[in-house]
């Protein structure tokens, strides 16, 4: 998981997520668990996941951060009948802005530079390779 329940608290005012709160501890963890998962997803094109080094731990925790606060958001105006955050220009919206540096970071415009590039499909992901299957089809022959 790359971020906490306590850091997630952190991004709110006054909030503290419990059994009984309108948005649980439980719901908050399942969050992590499900922005970490999305967060692997898109980084493992590219790089060994989950990430481990130091330095890029920070830059996916603050994605991580952005993922499930705006979450959290858009979960109590829905709740309080406030406006929609979905109203907010994308600018300003958490996950717009974990997308866009999920993107940087698969293009290489943001470097992970303590973690550990996937050398196995230079850097293009393949589940034929990462598996050792064998193409059925030989290249520049007739088969049928």
């Amino acid at each position: 998981m790359y971020c906490t329940v306590s850091q997630i608290e952190s991004e709110f005012k006054n909030i503290t997520f419990t059994v009984d709160s309108s948005v649980t501890i439980s719901d908050v963890e399942r969050f992590i668990e499900e922005a970490s998962a999305y967060i692997d997803g898109v980084l493992d094109s590219v790089y060994v996941t989950p990430i481990t080094g130091v330095v890029s731990l920070l830059i996916v925790q603050q994605v991580c951060i952005w993922l499930v606060s705006q979450r959290i958001k858009d979960i109590q105006a829905l709740k309080t009948s406030k406006e929609p955050t979905n109203q907010i220009t994308s600018e300003l919206r958490l996950d717009k802005k974990a997308e866009n540096m999920l993107k940087s970071i698969v293009k290489d415009e943001i470097s992970l530079p303590d973690a550990i590039k996937d050398s196995s499909t230079g850097g293009v992901s393949s589940y034929n390779s990462r598996n050792n299957i064998t193409p059925i089809f030989k290249r520049d022959t007739e088969q049928w």
